[in-house]
């Protein structure tokens, strides 16, 4: 019996090792979840082989703009204004200064504990805010250094993709900025501003890459890939919007048309091979 307890007490101090030794991020990965159903369960496990089978169907339909959002991007990335463009303009100094800064910051292995409470917050407010634009309800919210989740009445693929094509704090910077501009005079901020723009983007891309490999259940919910589709394609649109709007002598509309312009050029290879 003294070797069993010995044995006994040995592998349970070995699992509470075990659990102390894992990383923030781990931690996170185990807690994350945002639920759908009336009872606080997941309904993944419900999925049935029909819906898995339309999943990966439209996520390879969804390939095809992705492509042209790619390609377009390259063709954006060619053009021969574009750095004296992004180097004449302050706001996008400031904005690149912000990218890169963050970056850098978050390389760190301490600065990336440090800033991941305000990850984890704004990831859960994102699920909680598409909720509520989907007309649903959260009955239960956490968010801490050890992980989030939210539970809720309502739940689809918008609201579980959420924190990865959302960018909360950019949003809340412009806000801000709004907000200010209404009583004093935010002309001497606009620097600022696009240095905390550029920040928070490269914030929320640099997570949402972190988050990818461990597995979330947002993602796989409504199927994985088709997921990750949805998470490049309008993560790629939004580069390649701020690309166009670094470019002083073009338009909204002319990033639509390269855009279209792109996709009818993919069209163009799909049906000559």
């Amino acid at each position: 019996m003294s070797n069993a307890r010995k044995r006994g007490r040995h592998q349970a101090r070995s699992r509470r090792h075990s659990v102390s030794s894992r990383t923030h991020i781990e931690r996170i990965r185990q807690k994350y979840k945002v639920s759908a159903s009336y009872d606080g369960t997941d309904d993944e496990g419900k999925k049935t082989l029909g819906f898995h089978l339309i999943s990966i169907f439209v996520g390879l339909l969804l390939i095809i703009p992705a492509w042209a959002t790619s390609l377009h991007i390259q063709r954006q990335l060619q053009s021969e204004n574009l750095f004296s463009h992004l180097t004449q303009s302050w706001g996008t100094v400031c904005f690149l200064a912000g990218v890169l800064i963050c970056l850098a910051s978050l390389l760190l292995p301490t600065f990336r504990r440090l800033l991941l409470p305000a990850y984890v917050f704004g990831h859960e407010v994102s699920h909680a805010l598409f909720v509520f634009l989907f007309y649903g309800k959260v009955s239960a919210f956490k968010a801490s250094t050890e992980g989030g989740y939210i539970i809720a009445n309502r739940n689809n693929i918008w609201i579980a993709l959420a924190p990865y094509i959302f960018p909360f704090w950019t949003v809340v910077f412009a806000l801000l900025y709004i907000v200010l501009g209404i009583v004093i005079n935010v002309t001497p901020l606009v620097p600022l501003f696009f240095f905390l723009y550029g920040a928070s983007w490269m914030f929320n891309l640099f997570w949402t890459l972190w988050m990818i490999p461990l597995g979330q259940s947002d993602l796989s919910l409504n199927g994985t890939f088709l997921s990750i589709t949805i998470i490049y394609l309008i993560n790629a649109l939004g580069f390649s919007l701020l690309l166009e709007m670094s470019l002083k002598s073009t338009t909204i509309l002319d990033w639509c048309f390269g855009s279209i312009n792109a996709l009818l050029d993919v069209f163009d290879l799909l049906l000559s091979l």
